[in-house]
């Protein structure tokens, strides 16, 4: 999903989104270098499993503190992008 089509689907389906925002952008440059890295390679050299390098562990702190941040930042801001989207919603009370 994008932001926009995860808001009118949870709207369509009767929820009040209080909140609606991409999230892990700390991590997205890292992951879309590592993509096009695999799409560039060869088929017959690719491995049989897409998963992610081991990270040193001062890299591997530095973004998790980050994503961490970020976790505070979307209670204020709708960040423009990241690798998952994140909602907060509620059903809407119904009159009556």
């Amino acid at each position: 999903y994008t932001r926009r089509q995860l808001l009118d689907v949870l709207e369509c389906a009767g929820f009040e989104v209080e909140l609606c925002s991409y999230v892990m952008s700390a991590v997205l440059p890292g992951a879309m270098a590592l993509r096009l890295a695999e799409r560039l390679r060869p088929r017959a050299q690719r491995p049989a499993e897409s998963g992610y390098p081991r990270l040193p562990s001062l890299l591997n702190s530095l973004l998790t503190h980050l994503v961490g941040l970020e976790g505070y930042l979307v209670r204020w801001l709708n960040l423009p992008f990241g690798l998952s989207v994140l909602a907060l919603a509620r059903r809407r009370m119904r009159n009556g």
